[in-house]
């Protein structure tokens, strides 16, 4: 009697906890869903307002940010986000006030450099890149912050005020003036600074704000936690961006552009999974040490890897329609590639949720490690394949990067979460995305009936391994 009273209330606290990750995944999916849609429409307007070769370029400039990104922040907006969770006011006001301060003191030494920069090269990118730098390490620090003190509501508004103001200026900048990359990039920077700017005030992170503390004690702390992912976020941009550069290298600015721009599209799956991370990292660090972690943790990962691969299928089979209304000349000639782009999306996905189990137990070594290794597969194999097979090499070699990086991180967080599920049935069907993919690569549109088959068929599988995986964790 005393085991079932046991066992009831255990599904309850884990009921409970799906209760609190499913608002907080509902508040993320409405700033996500809305701000991907702008972005969405966005794309026939670049596609058709610039040329391969200028898209290319702007996006090589946005790319550069994300690589200098960890060294301009050391990290710390990810250190603020984990360590405000459940401390109080004054040690909150601590841990902003101290780390906004070591990054607005790095990113006065970026725009010094830039200052130089520009009387040698006599160009305003320098100082504009700078800009677009600075906006962002500002928006990142006070949007993982209003995370971490439980505002999720604020932080998704702040996502769409970012899309919104984003949308509106490359209209005005991209689409009427005509300013191409300039209007471009500052429409980028634009957005961050809107979406900064509302945190501030609305979410009320100036009584946070005290650029008098700095306290060095805490500082190691958080540095401690941060540093370990300076070199992850540097490799994940050598695992993911680095192709784009290697293309220009062996095929030209060009052919980078359109590979860019098909990249954007399988931003449909890291939306899906971005809305349910962010949620998610809160509750996986909340619920890491509990003695149902376990079943908790497996629960949401069968939810998680149904929704993905049920909806990358679905994207796959209608891709060549998706892509005809996004893509514009010579862009939509590459549509068919998208689909194994789709795939390691979905890959990634994965890769991102054994991740939180670290940043949830407060362990980052394995995430630097384990990405520098899916880096060193990703560079090396894309001067091997680029050469010869262009843009598909550059597809391969993400495949390979995330599939390495996948099984390191499986096997290692064993040590943390044991996750009641079957990886042979996982593996079944991503190769059945594998398949779906490969039809349109080698057919074409002619392969669509085969396709939407094997969708349907697929669903069914994920329905069916879903209940099976479900009832185990019941037990």
């Amino acid at each position: 009697m005393k085991d079932g009273s046991n066992n009831l209330r255990n599904k309850i606290k884990i009921d409970s906890k799906f209760r609190t990750l499913g608002s907080n995944t509902i508040i993320f999916a409405i700033g996500n869903v809305f701000s991907k849609l702008i972005l969405f429409f966005l794309m026939p307007l670049y596609t058709s307002a610039m040329s391969p070769t200028e898209y290319g370029f702007a996006e090589l400039m946005n790319n550069g940010i994300d690589l200098l990104m960890p060294l301009a922040t050391l990290c710390l907006y990810e250190a603020v986000f984990r360590f405000s969770i459940d401390v109080s006011l004054i040690k909150k006001k601590e841990i902003l006030s101290s780390s906004l301060k070591i990054i607005l003191i790095i990113n006065t030494l970026v725009l010094s450099i830039s200052i130089l920069v520009l009387f040698l090269l006599d160009s305003l990118y320098p100082i504009l890149f700078s800009f677009m730098l600075f906006a962002y390490s500002i928006r990142q620090l006070f949007a993982q912050f209003s995370r971490g003190i439980g505002k999720a509501r604020f932080f998704a508004m702040s996502g769409i005020l970012n899309a919104i103001i984003l949308g509106i200026s490359n209209v005005v900048l991209v689409g009427l003036l005509s300013y191409g990359v300039n209007g471009y990039l500052f429409s980028i920077a634009l957005g961050n600074v809107s979406s900064a700017f509302y945190l501030y005030f609305r979410a009320n992170i100036k009584q946070f704000i005290d650029l008098k503390i700095l306290d060095k004690t805490l500082i190691k702390e958080l540095l401690t936690f941060s540093i370990p992912m300076i070199p992850n976020s540097i490799s994940w941009w050598f695992a993911n961006i680095s192709t784009r550069y290697i293309l220009v290298m062996f095929q030209g600015i060009a052919v980078a552009g359109i590979f860019t721009a098909i990249s954007k599209l399988p931003s449909i799956i890291n939306v899906l999974s971005s809305i349910f991370q962010q949620a998610w990292q809160f509750s996986a660090s909340k619920e890491i040490s509990n003695k149902q972690a376990s079943n908790f943790f497996t629960k949401v990962f069968l939810t998680y890897y149904s929704l993905i691969i049920a909806s990358c299928s679905l994207i796959i089979t209608f891709i060549p329609f998706i892509s005809k209304f996004l893509l514009q000349g010579e862009f939509f000639e590459a549509w068919n590639l998208i689909p194994l782009l789709l795939v390691s999306a979905v890959l990634n996905c994965f890769s991102v949720y054994f991740g939180s189990i670290y940043t949830a137990s407060m362990n980052n070594k394995m995430i630097m490690i384990s990405t520098m290794v899916g880096a060193c597969i990703s560079v090396v194999s894309s001067f091997v394949l680029i050469p010869f097979i262009g843009i598909i090499g550059a597809i391969i070699s993400t495949n390979l990067s995330y599939i390495i990086i996948n099984l390191m991180r499986y096997f290692d967080t064993k040590k943390y979460i044991k996750l009641k599920i079957n990886p042979f049935e996982v593996v079944g069907l991503i190769s059945i995305l594998y398949l779906q993919a490969f039809l349109y690569l080698s057919f074409g549109l002619n392969s669509f009936l085969y396709v939407l088959i094997i969708n349907v068929v697929l669903l069914l599988i994920i329905i069916t391994l879903y209940l099976k995986g479900y009832k185990k964790t019941n037990v």
